[in-house]
């Protein structure tokens, strides 16, 4: 990057972004608070975006928009942890049982070795 300060940009939820932002568009999309104001944002977004998605309640967007109580979060958007199951080995014989067993549709990913 050329001309001006370039910056980079970390949130709370999604950590540090890749790209550098400049310092004209910085200001033109951010708004100047102070540090107790932004401490206080971080630790609650920081806090949330554990087990929550970004979201507002009720979106329809949110795959979890209409999860009953009690039951599983689908949803990953900018959220900082999610719970990733890997099966491997030859699990293709067994495919059907366990993907009967699955909570949701899983994504398959072949890897070959070479």
């Amino acid at each position: 990057p050329s001309g001006g300060r370039w910056y980079r940009v970390a949130r709370p939820d999604t950590g540090l972004r890749p790209e550098e932002m400049s310092g004209e568009r910085l200001r033109d999309d951010m708004e100047r608070v102070s540090q107790e104001e932004m401490r206080e944002w971080w630790t609650k977004v920081y806090d949330l975006s554990k087990e929550q998605c970004a979201h507002r309640p009720g979106a329809r967007l949110c795959k979890d928009w209409n999860r009953a109580p009690g039951q599983a979060a689908r949803c990953e958007f900018r959220r900082r942890m999610t719970q990733l199951l890997v099966l491997s080995g030859q699990v293709l014989p067994f495919w059907s049982p366990i993907r009967d067993l699955l909570p949701s549709r899983p994504r398959v990913v072949r890897i070959a070795a070479g």
